[in-house]
């Protein structure tokens, strides 16, 4: 039997988790390496400079063999509306018909 945990960065406002202790006692701590968004502004959901840095501090106090990255799939949009901004969440699929409706075409850059 194993102990895997799932547990936000050590970087992240939830505040209070002994990623020391929790580093001894898991077999496996998975890093949920999304959500450093603010939910009412357009905003990476997922910045690589928090990751990094949060894996950077986790590495610090648990032994990197027991860490696993979460990363986020679904898609986040923005619109902005008289009253503010508007967010949703659609399904991933939605997102490629946008996409293809737009004709829209990925693209990578350097750090990607």
């Amino acid at each position: 039997m194993q102990l895997i945990l799932t547990v936000p960065p050590a970087n992240s406002v939830y505040e209070g988790y002994d990623y020391h202790r929790l580093g001894e006692l898991a077999d496996e701590m998975i890093v949920m390496a999304y959500d450093y968004h603010d939910r009412n502004l357009p905003s990476a959901t997922a910045p690589i400079p928090l990751m990094e840095a949060g894996i950077q501090q986790l590495t610090e106090m648990v032994p990197a063999d027991k860490i696993a990255l979460g990363v986020r799939l679904p898609a986040v949009r923005y619109a902005e509306t008289e009253d503010g901004w508007k967010v949703t969440h659609p399904y991933l699929h939605s997102v490629y018909e946008l996409m293809e409706e737009q004709r829209l075409f990925p693209e990578w850059d350097e750090l990607a």
